[in-house]
């Protein structure tokens, strides 16, 4: 079978069903309208028609249509009306039930919900005008323009739909989220009110002594407010039904006599107001437990975000001192979720150094009539110190004035940690950079500046003097006759010798001065500010101090020979190197151990 001809069957069986529901509705009102004299209560086919269309997407409302005029043809063919009269009935029924669920579609879409109140309103208002538009056809095919037959028509069909279509349309969506294991107990209890509402149904309306219409009001409210738009449609569905019952064997109503239309009409009337009351409260009801749905969930996702971040609020009540926490407050203090503490506890808990600044901000705040933010230290019930971040605002009554307190409470221990520990770091990073800055700069053997470092302060100076026309004067200073004492007493020795030198020399000059080694047993000696007549007799304490330290030392005695020269502003780095340089060879080549200032340039 191809896919067309399978689908052919599932197109013709819906509108067969609306049909075969169509034609025993109406026979059904049909006959129980022949028993009170041709009146009938509610046309509850109309209301199985107009369900039947909204169901169904509009390009299948032919099928749905023509098998229900088929039905309303043969109902009203079939009790006794002309083929003629048939008709016109049929068509009048068939334009109202396009007209509504057309007005039905355009407002609310093909999702109306009557748990919402602007879904009821859009229905009632086309539930009305198509009401409107088939009475004035029956009247007009009829030719009957008195207004009991208009109005009984207009009632009679705007409550069929009003009641059945409701109950139809939520008893759909109802089966379409139908998930097992079934909810039997609310089975139950829908059984349980539909029969209180029977029950006081029969008693209120198979009574004529005692003005009971009110009871019915009673179970309906109660079936609504249990159930629903569902509770609503099926109570005023079962008072429809029994008191159409009634009405066809009661003739009486409160003691006086009345005719029977004007029953049906007082009883129309009845439903009606029931409807009108019941249907937006179900609505209303239906969007409060949406409403109160979606605070639950909302709810529980805040608790679980403020679980997770930590994060709780707090609100204090100016009249009476009261304070209202969450349950993440109670958490971050330690304490079991119940009664707040007075307001003095809450205040110790926190540490005595961070209370005056607490007290000092949310004063603040009152006084401005502004916001407030503070970190401080809470001390838990455990006697664990916590860190907290607080902030919030002034809350303000009708008449402007500060009513209350409010704000959010954060425990940021875990941050306050992590930011002392990349304190920490950072300055242990900070240290061993500035070690490993010491060791590329510092000579490993006598722990003095090495040559990197001594050119570098040397080629700063320099440039200081130029700037700011200081003097400066430089002494290279070299052992006499290292080679020897190496090639005699061996290079442990010698190394030994360097570093009672560098000693010696570091102790002679002035904490201004520099002293570097640049190589081997030469040495650079800076003096910022001092010309060769200041320096002369620097360097002959440093030669004096070398003899005497290493004469009094475990180490021979050695001697050191020192060429000074003096820094102008035409010299280069490499020129004043040279000219020291030179007057050291002068002082090598005059006997060694002695001091020798190079002329000036």
């Amino acid at each position: 079978m191809s896919p067309q001809n399978h689908r052919a069957p599932s197109k013709l069986l819906w509108p067969v069903v609306v049909g075969v529901a169509y034609f025993i509705a109406a026979a059904l009102a049909l006959w129980l309208s022949r028993s009170v004299s041709g009146a009938a209560t509610i046309w509850p086919a109309s209301g199985i028609l107009l369900s039947g269309l909204l169901l169904r997407p509009a390009e299948r409302w032919d099928g749905i249509l023509l098998a229900s005029a088929i039905a309303s043809l043969s109902a009203n063919f079939a009790f006794g009306s002309s083929l003629s009269v048939s008709a016109g009935f049929t068509f009048a029924n068939i334009v109202e039930a396009m007209v509504a669920a057309t007005i039905v579609r355009r407002s609310s879409g093909k999702d109306l919900a009557f748990d919402r109140p602007h879904g009821v309103g859009h229905f009632a208002v086309a539930c009305l005008c198509a009401s409107s538009v088939s009475a004035f056809l029956a009247s007009l095919l009829s030719g009957d323009w008195s207004g009991g037959f208009t109005s009984s028509w207009f009632l009679t069909v705007l409550l069929g739909q009003l009641i059945l279509t409701p109950l139809v349309m939520t008893s759909a969506q109802a089966l379409r989220r139908l998930r097992l294991p079934r909810d039997y107990r609310r089975i139950a209890e829908t059984i349980a009110l539909l029969a209180l509402v029977a029950v006081v149904s029969a008693v209120a309306f198979w009574q004529t002594h005692y003005p009971l219409l009110f009871l019915p009001v009673l179970p309906l409210l109660l079936a609504t407010y249990r159930l629903g738009p569902v509770g609503a449609t099926l109570s005023v569905f079962t008072i429809a039904v029994f008191g159409s019952l009634a009405t066809s064997r009661v003739t009486t109503l409160f003691g006086a006599s009345w005719p029977v239309q004007d029953l049906v009409l007082f009883f129309q009337f009845y439903l009606a107001a029931l409807l009108v009351a019941a249907l937006p409260l179900a609505a209303a009801l239906a969007a409060r437990d949406d409403f109160v749905g979606v605070l639950k969930r909302q709810q529980a996702y805040f608790e679980m975000a403020s679980r997770t971040s930590s994060i709780g609020y707090w609100r204090l009540t100016l009249a009476d001192s009261s304070l209202e926490w969450s349950e993440e407050v109670y958490r971050i203090h330690g304490l079991p979720i119940g009664e707040p503490p007075l307001l003095e506890d809450a205040v110790n808990a926190y540490h005595p150094d961070d209370r005056p600044l607490v007290e000092a901000k949310l004063d603040e705040a009152l006084q401005t009539k502004g916001q407030f933010a503070f970190d401080a230290r809470i001390i838990t019930s455990f006697g664990e110190l916590r860190h907290i971040n607080s902030r919030g605002q002034v809350e303000f009554g009708d008449n402007g004035e500060a009513v209350a307190l409010f704000g959010i409470f954060q425990d940021v221990s875990d941050r306050v940690r992590l930011v002392e520990d990349l304190r920490a770091a950072r300055v242990m990073a900070e240290a061993e950079a500035r070690h490993a800055r010491e060791l590329a700069e510092t000579d490993q053997l006598t722990g003095i500046p090495n040559r990197r470092k001594t050119m570098a302060v040397l080629e700063t100076e320099i440039e200081a003097c130029r700037t700011k026309g200081t003097m400066l004067t430089i002494g290279l200073l070299d052992v006499d006759r290292f080679k020897s004492i190496n090639d005699s007493f061996g290079h442990v020795v010698g190394d030994l010798v360097l570093q009672d030198v560098a000693l010696a020399c570091d102790k002679a000059i002035r904490t201004s001065d520099f002293l570097g080694r640049i190589g081997g047993e030469e040495f650079l000696v800076l003096l910022p500010g001092a010309d060769t007549a200041a320096a002369g007799p620097i360097a002959e304490r440093i030669r004096l101090a070398v003899i005497r330290d290493t004469a009094a030392g475990e180490v021979p005695e050695v001697t050191v020979s020192i060429g000074l020269a003096q820094f102008n502003a035409t010299m280069r780095t490499s020129q004043l190197l040279q000219t020291a340089d030179e007057a050291l060879y002068d002082a090598k080549r005059g006997g060694r151990n002695r001091v020798e200032i190079a002329s000036p340039c």
